[in-house]
């Protein structure tokens, strides 16, 4: 069985204040409505550093979790 929180990511994208697990959500945004600029990698995590929008706070996101289309 999944977990909801899992299921909660495959819809949206979960924006961290911190590069790991379980750090404070600073952000959750619709996955088909977002694109967010990448503006660094995480050293030692595999987390991208990422702006959702122009008036909202910037972190991090599991490279994972980013569709190929707008990681680079």
């Amino acid at each position: 069985m999944l977990r909801l929180s899992f299921l909660a990511t495959l819809f949206s994208l979960i924006v961290l204040a911190e590069p790991r697990r379980g750090a404070k959500i600073v952000g959750r945004y619709k996955r088909t409505e977002t694109m967010p600029v990448i503006l660094g990698k995480a050293r030692g995590a595999p987390y991208y550093y990422v702006s959702p929008c122009h008036a909202c706070e910037s972190g991090f996101v599991e490279q994972a979790l980013l569709r190929r289309g707008n990681a680079r």
